[in-house]
């Protein structure tokens, strides 16, 4: 079985990484892959960003003071 990566498909032809990518992005993106959050008082929310991807979308009331901080936990 030939795993095809990002990295190898550089040096493959380019609609291949395009299209790998292109699966990729239709994969993460599906509902059931993905949250939410609907920000609340006392709210503290943690994601890995290690098997994770984030996009934080800005539609909060903007009136509201947020504290937003990144940790990073090294073994």
């Amino acid at each position: 079985m030939k795993i095809l990566t990002l990295e190898r498909t550089k040096r493959e032809n380019p609609p291949i990484r395009i299209l790998l990518f292109a699966r990729y992005l239709k994969q993460v993106t599906k509902p059931e892959f993905t949250i939410r959050w609907h920000w609340q008082a006392g709210d503290i929310v943690f994601w890995d960003n290690r098997t994770t991807q984030h996009y934080a979308v800005y539609d909060y009331d903007k009136t509201v003071h947020r504290i937003i901080n990144r940790v990073i936990i090294l073994k």
